[in-house]
């Protein structure tokens, strides 16, 4: 048996920086982060809404088709709180919403953010980028409209 293993950028399942957002994004790890504090840390208020659109590029980088999709792992966030997306704020890149991407085929994400309710404080909630074969509710691919 032989695997390797690869960073975001150069994995099957490909995450890169944004074309329009990327500068929130941070690759130089194995990982690649989202970082929306801001270059002096204050980072975004209570009550308001973010929406950044191609945050993050997800590319197929395997022979075959694979469904994409991200679930969130957050005791505080949601969501309601935090959204991935690929063309509206308000239709999450959940399970249930997977994109289908064929061999070589990529996305772009964004990310909406809404504190509303939330105390000001530092977070680190986790969204992870998901694939498969097959659509993991067992459906039809979610279908893109601008």
């Amino acid at each position: 048996m032989n695997i390797s293993v690869a960073d975001d950028a150069n994995s099957f399942l490909a995450l890169i920086p944004g074309e329009e957002n990327g500068q929130f994004t941070d690759d130089s790890g194995d990982a690649l982060v989202i970082d929306i504090s801001g270059d002096d840390g204050v980072g975004v208020g209570v009550d308001t809404e973010y929406t950044f659109d191609d945050i993050v590029e997800v590319t197929n980088n395997s022979q075959d088709p694979t469904f994409v999709w991200t679930t969130i792992g957050s005791p505080v966030f949601n969501d309601h709180h935090l959204t991935l997306y690929t063309v509206n704020p308000e239709t999450p890149l959940s399970d249930a919403n997977a994109v289908e991407l064929g061999s070589a085929d990529s996305v772009a994400v964004g990310l909406h953010l809404d504190p509303t309710g939330l105390e000001s404080a530092e977070y680190a909630p986790t969204r992870t980028a998901e694939a498969a074969d097959d659509h993991p509710t067992g459906e039809g691919p979610y279908q893109q409209t601008d």
